[in-house]
Order: structure tokens, then sequence, then C-alpha cells
């Protein structure tokens, strides 16, 4: 009753929830040797195969326990490598092959300078979008061939179209200090409307958990406060444990290597990035919504959770991400 097609399973969730994985949460199909049973993308995951035009590029969810655990046990800067290949999950089309190029070669500039060293988390990240609001500046209006001009941290201050700096309820092109990149109030909006919804508590315990532990700190915070007391109580907790910085580096990295290529479709370069963003931010929220509750230093067991309740919960459902930009435009874009 909940297996259908013949060649290529499907199966249906049972109130949210694959009804075959154990109190574990474990495949009960691949415990019994039996992936024959299995749809594709449960046979394929944690892998993450997209194709781009003619080559095929793979990646690791770390919404898969298995895989945040090692990302968390070993941060750093990933390499791709020769892999078999696999059915795609995801297939970025586009006949604009120097577009594509300029794509693959952009993000490994992007990714030596997020490893370079010398410069602040905060630092680096507004370097970086300052960097990339101009080539998406050029890119919408196809003027490609400038694209070469423009060089990471090379006068920050001299923005092309300056007209779009907002007041003060309104984000800016101007750089602000702290980890709110995004201001906490867009974050929290995100969380109530988008986030928390449809019986969460039944089918996401643990991830319901971790909201209700972020609403406990900062649900009856004043708004003016929200964002000073995150940056101040980041400060702390990362000054206690500094590999916290080196984490985050690596999850943005990670963030930059599995999104960037997929505005080779939409030309939409800025929005990745942003979304590299948020997707970090939403993970410092909620390491210091855990930390401030359990009032010590989290381990890396928890560490390993929460990284992937926050991919799973926050990245890997397309509605929710389509309702999240919709906010990014109405306060940022």
């Amino acid at each position: 009753m909940a297996v259908t097609g013949k060649d290529d399973h499907f199966i249906r969730k049972l109130f949210g929830h694959c009804p075959f994985l154990t109190k574990e949460k474990l495949c009960s199909f691949e415990l019994k040797g039996r992936q024959d049973l299995m749809a594709l993308i449960c046979r394929e995951y944690p892998k993450e195969p997209v194709l781009y035009s003619d080559f095929e590029e793979i990646t690791l969810e770390l919404s898969c326990y298995e895989a945040a655990r090692l990302f968390i046990e070993n941060p750093g800067r990933q390499h791709f490598s020769d892999y078999p290949e696999m059915t795609p999950f995801w297939i970025v089309e586009n006949d604009d092959e120097k577009f594509l190029k300029f794509l693959m070669k952009d993000r490994q500039k992007i990714d030596d300078f997020i490893w370079q060293g010398g410069e602040s988390l905060t630092d680096m990240i507004y370097d970086l979008y300052f960097y990339i609001y101009r080539e998406h500046s050029l890119i919408v209006r196809n003027r490609l061939d400038e694209l070469s001009k423009i060089h990471i941290n090379d006068d920050n201050t001299k923005i092309e179209d300056a007209e779009f700096i907002k007041d003060d309820d309104k984000f800016s092109l101007v750089k602000k200090p702290g980890y709110a990149f995004f201001p906490v109030r867009t974050m929290d909006r995100m969380i109530i409307n988008h986030v928390n919804y449809g019986n969460l508590s039944l089918r996401e315990p643990g991830f319901y958990k971790i909201l209700k532990d972020y609403d406990d700190l900062f649900g009856k915070m004043s708004i003016s406060r929200l964002d000073n007391f995150f940056n101040e109580e980041m400060e702390n907790m990362t000054a206690e444990n500094p590999w916290l910085i080196y984490k985050y580096r690596s999850y943005f990295s990670y963030n930059i290597n599995q999104l960037y290529l997929k505005s080779y479709e939409t030309y939409f370069v800025l929005r990745q990035y942003l979304f590299s963003v948020l997707y970090l931010e939403f993970l410092m929220l909620f390491d210091l919504a855990e930390t401030k509750k359990k009032k010590r230093p989290l381990t890396k067991e928890e560490q390993t959770e929460i990284l992937m309740y926050t991919e799973h919960g926050v990245r890997h459902n397309p509605a929710l991400t389509d309702n999240l930009f919709a906010i990014i435009r109405q306060e940022f874009l």
C-alpha cells in the first residue's frame, strides 16, 4: 500500500514520514538488504548529483546525520574528486557554456578568498557580498565581458547603483559590525511565518525543540535589542570555543560549493550567495539558542544534530526556499 511502481519505486509518506523508518529513523529496507525496494533518491541519498550542461557534480547533503557528523568531525575546505556517474536528481540547463565556465572559475576564486585567512568571518562575508553584488549588476545588464574587471576586496565602498541603499528599517549596502548580516528580526519573521509550520512538533520533534529554544531566547526581546544581543552572545560563544569560527567558515564554503553553480540556469548569482549567508546565519542562531539553553559549550554530537536539522528543516524544501526568498526580496533587494 505504501510502495508504488514496479521499477522506479515511489514511497507514500504517512503523516509526513516514511512508513519504513525504524524507531532509530534508519531505513528498514537497507537494514534488510532490500535496496531494490528503495526509491531512487533513497538509494543515492545523501549524495546529491546535479547535471550541469555536459558534466555532473556530486555533493553530500548534510541533512543526513552521518554526513553531518563527518562534516563536524572533519571541518575544512572541501575538494572535488573523480566519482562514478550517477542518475542526477537535478538538471540545471542552459546553453551558455561561457557563463558556466565563468561560474566555475568564479566559485574557485570565492572559495580561495574564504580560505586565504587574514579577515574576520564577518568582513569576509561582506567583502564577498559587495563583490558578487557588482557582478550581478553587470550580469543583469548583459555585460558579461566586463566581469573580468571586478576583483574581490577592490574598493568596496564604491558600489554601482548606490540608490538601492535603504533607510534605517531596511537593509543597506553599508558594512555593519557583528554577525547579523540579516537582521535577527528578519530571521525571526522567516522562522515564525515559514520554518515553524504544519504540526512541526509531530513531524520533526527534534527540530521543533530547537525552534522553541530559539523562541525562548529571542521571543520576548525588543526588536531594537535583537541584533546587539545576537552579536554580543556570538562573540562570547566563539571566544569560549574558537573552533566554532572554523566550523562556520567551513559551512559557508560548503554552501558556496553546493549552491553557486545553480545560478547557471537563472543568472541570479546574488540569490545563491544570499542563501549561502542565510543558511550560515540560521546555523549560528540555533547553535547560540542551544548553547544558552544548556549553559555550556555544545558537544560535537549536539552540533551534528543542529546542523542536520538546519539542513533538513530549512534548506531542503523548495516551497520554503521560495518563501524565504520572498522575504529577502521585500527587505533586502
